[in-house]
């Protein structure tokens, strides 16, 4: 058995309990607002498995890491519903601005009725209940599987021999790469 301290109480599990599931057990009413852990300076997600006893620390919103991972997780539901509204058109993530984020159309603009569509294609995204998965990329097979925005985007500016641990929301058969934590899928 592991021991899991969080926000003053401790409980027992066995390894390889899920964040999620000793949030909902230790501290309920912080199970609708946590998107995701600290523990021992890490950023866990939501759906990691604990496998050593340790003390977390839920984030929420109200964190600078919890916006980023609400942040992270919006921009692939954006960038996706993108794909599936404008299949043609490809869409950058320029720079944050305070809470929300500056995007540009690489070909075009938007109108207020396409940008109208847009959000009702990432509400219909997010009921979807996509699941977030996790996977090892070098830098060649990130740049292999981008080959049309290599020479334009992340894939060509990362190291040489650097292995990503990239966070990817698999849509059929599209991906995109985001390094850091997301929030889990719950239709929310």
């Amino acid at each position: 058995m592991i021991t899991i301290k969080l926000l003053g109480k401790i409980g027992s599990f066995e390894p390889y309990v899920t964040v999620q599931k000793a949030i909902d057990t230790l501290a309920p009413e912080a199970a609708s607002t946590a998107l995701g852990c600290f523990c021992g300076g890490k950023v866990l997600e939501l759906n990691e498995k604990i496998q050593e006893s340790c003390r977390l620390h839920p984030i929420t919103f109200q964190n600078e890491e919890g916006r980023r991972i609400y942040e992270r997780s919006l921009r692939f539901v954006m960038l996706l519903a993108v794909k599936r509204v404008l299949p043609e058109k490809h869409m950058r993530i320029e720079h944050s601005i305070g809470y929300g984020m500056y995007v540009r159309l690489l070909e075009g603009t938007l109108d207020e009725e396409t940008i109208e569509r847009l959000q009702a294609e990432m509400e219909r995204i997010v009921k979807e209940d996509l699941p977030f998965i996790k996977e090892r990329w070098t830098r060649n097979q990130a740049i292999a599987y981008f080959p049309k925005l290599a020479m334009r985007t992340k894939p060509a500016c990362w190291p040489t021999g650097l292995t990503i641990i990239s966070t990817c929301i698999i849509a059929g058969k599209w991906r995109n790469i985001f390094m850091g934590p997301c929030c889990p899928p719950q239709g929310t």
